[in-house]
């Protein structure tokens, strides 16, 4: 940079010529370090150096964000972790505020294979990076909690991780199934429509409902719950349409269709309530137990 009064040197000893004043004006932590008294320069006439312990790819893409030059954000989901740590590290709030809006959350956890989303969770939780730690920890709801999911990703889980992870999805998955329970009741519950099928049948454990919309009182058992998952509001859905075509080919049940077709649309709009609440359902938040990072 013309007329640059510092170098930062990255941990691999590359060197980044800028100015003072461009980081005191985006980070708080190099203010205050600034505004320390500065050792004695052995050389006067050679700019001063701070050492810095990120990698020269990272310093380059952040020091590209300080400057009106066009910005350089990584490809990849680890990268550009790696970035947002730096720019949290620093207390750069409006380079942190930059890369999110410009990193989709499909860039984040595009997926180079199935389950990356454990991976990227606990690449986050490592890092402490709130929002990308619970946007990953929701899209691990699509995946069951396996060694076969979390794969080499395993490696990657620190402290109280995996422990949060196991949490919020047991919580996620209890609200799931508890919101299904409620739905399929067949006193008060939106399913109540359906007790004129020939099919319907009642138990102990089953309400007074079709046995096509078994899916939605067969929960997941207590032993089963950690490895769950939860059908997004479309999965959700195709499980319903699916069951009634299949139900209405094999009995040609007229009484199902007729409900279909008068209250269908509204019937699938609450199954996607049911799944959207479930997805949503907020994280572990500081507090809970010691030592943990907050996540919303």
């Amino acid at each position: 940079m013309p007329n640059a009064d510092i170098i930062l040197r990255s941990s691999d000893l590359v060197d980044f010529h800028v100015h003072k004043s461009v980081l005191v004006a985006s980070s708080p932590v190099f203010r205050d370090m600034f505004s320390l008294p500065q050792p004695p320069n052995d050389a006067p006439e050679a700019l001063p150096v701070v050492h810095l312990t990120e990698c020269a790819e990272t310093l380059n893409s952040l020091v590209s964000l300080l400057y009106p030059v066009a910005p350089e954000i990584p490809h990849y989901s680890d990268d550009i972790l790696t970035l947002l740590a730096a720019a949290t590290k620093y207390d750069m709030d409006a380079v942190q505020s930059f890369i999110r809006a410009e990193v989709s959350r499909e860039k984040l956890l595009s997926l180079p294979y199935e389950g990356w989303a454990f991976h990227v969770y606990a690449a986050a939780y490592s890092k402490r990076l709130v929002p990308e730690m619970a946007i990953a920890a929701r899209s691990t709801l699509g995946y069951p909690l396996t060694f076969e999911s979390l794969g080499h990703s395993l490696r990657l889980f620190e402290g109280g991780a995996l422990r949060d992870l196991a949490d919020f999805r047991l919580r996620s998955i209890d609200n799931f199934s508890s919101n299904l329970k409620s739905f399929s009741g067949r006193v008060k519950g939106p399913s109540k429509i359906w007790v004129g099928c020939p099919t319907a049948k009642s138990g102990k454990n089953v309400p007074n409902l079709p046995t096509w919309l078994e899916f939605l009182y067969s929960g997941p058992t207590q032993a089963r719950r950690f490895t769950e998952t939860i059908p997004t509001s479309t999965q959700l859905c195709d499980t319903y349409m699916k069951a009634l075509q299949s139900h209405v080919k094999e009995r040609d049940c007229n009484f199902c269709m007729k409900v279909h077709t008068l209250e269908g649309d509204k019937y699938c709009e609450k199954l996607r309530e049911i799944s959207t609440q479930a997805w949503n359902f907020p994280t572990p938040t500081l507090g809970e137990r010691p030592g943990t990072p907050r996540t919303v």
